[in-house]
């Protein structure tokens, strides 16, 4: 009963979606087209409610319920199993896709694109994925749900990366609706302004999100792999944070028309580039986990019909949006493109990196592994010089700045002072940029606080951010040996005690559980619990790191194999300071929706 209405909607959806593009054709049809896009969307909830329904009853007549859950499965693994595979993703993407088009359809122009981008997707929906296929007959059990997706950072990280992704498609449908009406359009600008403002918000949050996962759940050590799918999302972050930078300049100097235009079609682009990485099968990742081979083909045909044409249009339109007015390199617009020009250039470094060893390896047969070394030697730098630049264009002012110099010097100063104090850091020209974006950092909160409030909250999440990475990544210790019971041993100034070992059945898993107290002097900070799972439904083992929050860093555990009856190996970890990358991601996330709604930013 269930797939009938799950699927009746679907239908029902793709109906309405097409009545924005049939008005094209048809001009009686115009006045239903902002009707057709509500009706659409709430039918496209209503068949998502369905399937999450048919996960909480346990409605194994559904395929996808039967392949992605189990009766014992707590309730949230079984609503999150909803989009935890590429079937029920995809659905969730449609919503977005259709919700998105709500808040635009006063534009009727960039309903129509968004229009055509949903019945896309709605038609490969039914077509190659439908989440409310039927099994033969109705089991009596599911098989289960992927142990390391049953966390709770599981639950909100794809829907947060789903409504970043997505939400660039609304600023690509303005901006082809710009090219299509041939006539830039400070309305839609700013329109457009608020929905790059809540796609970045939350690509940023979800990006994060899926590295405190990666950190908790995984349990080695790190929170970023330079993995291709996590690439695969910090591509469009980098293109997305340039693009809304192109927006500001655009809104306040009326300049930078052909390159926002541009932008806001890349940055899509590379949203379905994630998309077709992920979801095509052509990656091995632990992140990749709703692999689908023989639709990779279809994605990338809807990836070509979406933005082959809006490209072609932009070689046609661009020339009409050239800019009446110039601009000077030692001013806020002219920092701004070099901020742009260095975001691209780290995005090129990342995407070469990541598409290199498919493209190798689907030319030759070769199969090579491009890895942190190489993001690591050409992105540090590159991130380092963004601080610089991100320092310098806030101190700059609008139009030609002949005080910038001027201005620089108190900055500069400081900067030579923190350079200093970081001095000990490996890598002389890391302490040196770090430093200097450190003090141009601090500079706006001097400068800008009265009147840009979102910028400053994100910039100086920003920065926050980046202090956390740094930190961590110079300053961690690490070790790993055998333990045995009772036996006590120092770390990183620690004093740990290795206290037992407890085995114990939960919901729907087996438990081996060690304890640490962890000791500063003669006070104890608190104990750790990391724990080895077993799950008997999947037949899969998973390792829960624990880790104890001391001056803003972590003491971080992790179990591993048991050698006899009273000694184990550990893992111990110190990361001073990693916890502010958490800070920084949430400042960042605050700044960026807080600008959607401060109507003085805007």
């Amino acid at each position: 009963m269930l797939a009938e209405i799950g699927i009746f909607f679907t239908y029902l959806a793709i109906l309405f979606t097409a009545i924005p593009l049939l008005s094209l054709c048809y001009s009686k049809l115009q006045q239903f087209y902002k009707p057709a896009i509500i009706c659409s969307a709430i039918c496209v909830l209503a068949a998502f409610i369905t399937l999450i329904y048919a996960f909480i009853v346990s409605d194994f007549s559904l395929k996808l319920v039967f392949t992605h859950s189990h009766t014992q499965k707590p309730l949230i693994y079984k609503i999150t199993a909803t989009w935890g595979n590429h079937e029920g993703s995809m659905l969730l993407l449609c919503l977005v896709v259709a919700l998105f088009n709500i808040l635009i359809s006063s534009n009727r122009r960039a309903s129509i694109v968004q229009s055509f981008i949903s019945l896309l997707f709605l038609v490969y929906l039914v077509a190659l994925s439908n989440p409310f296929a039927s099994t033969p007959f109705t089991p009596a059990q599911g098989t289960g749900f992927n142990p390391i997706l049953q966390d709770i950072g599981l639950a909100m990280h794809p829907p947060l990366l789903y409504i970043g992704y997505i939400g660039f498609s609304a600023v690509f449908s303005m901006a082809v609706a710009i090219l299509w009406r041939g006539e830039f359009s400070q309305a839609a600008v700013k329109q457009a302004h608020k929905y790059c403002l809540i796609a970045w918000g939350f690509l940023t949050l979800g990006i994060g999100l899926g590295s405190w996962w990666a950190y908790r759940e995984l349990g080695w050590g790190g929170y970023w792999f330079w993995d291709p799918v996590e690439n695969a999302a910090l591509m469009p972050w980098l293109s997305g944070t340039a693009l809304l930078h192109s927006i500001i300049v655009a809104k306040n100097r009326g300049i930078f028309k052909k390159w926002l235009v541009l932008l806001a079609i890349l940055t899509f682009v590379l949203s379905l580039l994630g998309l077709f990485l992920v979801r095509s099968g052509i990656l091995t990742s632990v992140h990749s986990f709703a692999s689908a081979p023989g639709r990779g083909l279809a994605i990338l045909v809807i990836i070509s019909a979406i933005s082959l044409p809006a490209l072609f249009l932009y070689g046609l339109r661009a020339n009409k949006l050239q800019s009446n007015t110039g601009y000077k390199l030692a001013s806020a617009e002219g920092m701004l493109s070099i901020n742009n020009m260095l975001l691209m250039v780290a995005c090129a470094v990342v995407l070469v990196g990541t598409l290199y060893p498919l493209g190798l390896d689907a030319i030759t047969g070769e199969q090579i592994t491009v890895g942190a070394p190489y993001f690591n030697l050409i992105f540090t730098p590159l991130a380092s010089l963004l601080l610089i630049a991100c320092g310098i264009g806030s101190l700059a002012k609008w139009n030609q700045d002949k005080k910038l110099l001027k201005s620089l010097l108190w900055p500069l100063i400081a900067g030579v002072l923190a350079c200093l104090f970081f001095t000990n850091l490996q890598g002389q020209y890391i302490a040196l940029t770090f430093a200097l974006g450190f003090a141009f950092a601090c500079i706006i909160l001097i400068k800008n606080t009265r009147n840009k409030l979102p910028m400053v909250i994100a910039h100086i999440g920003l920065l926050v951010m980046v202090i956390g990475i740094f930190t961590s990544s110079v300053y961690e210790q690490q070790n790993q040996q055998q333990m045995q019971i009772k036996q006590q041993i120092k770390f990183a100034g620690f004093d740990i005690k290795f206290t037992g070992i407890k085995e114990y059945a939960a919901t729907n898993y087996a438990v081996r559980e060690a304890q640490f107290n962890i000791f500063k002097g003669n006070t104890e900070l608190g104990n750790l619990k990391p724990q080895m799972r077993y799950y008997p439904i999947e037949d899969k083992k998973t390792t829960e790191a624990a880790n104890l929050v001391y001056n803003l860093g972590d003491i971080y555990f992790t179990l591993g194999r048991k050698i006899d009856e009273s000694t184990y190996v550990v893992r111990l970890y110190y990361k001073p300071l990693i916890n502010l990358i958490w800070v920084g991601i949430i400042m960042m996330f605050i700044g960026g929706i807080t600008g959607v709604f401060v109507r003085r930013y805007n």
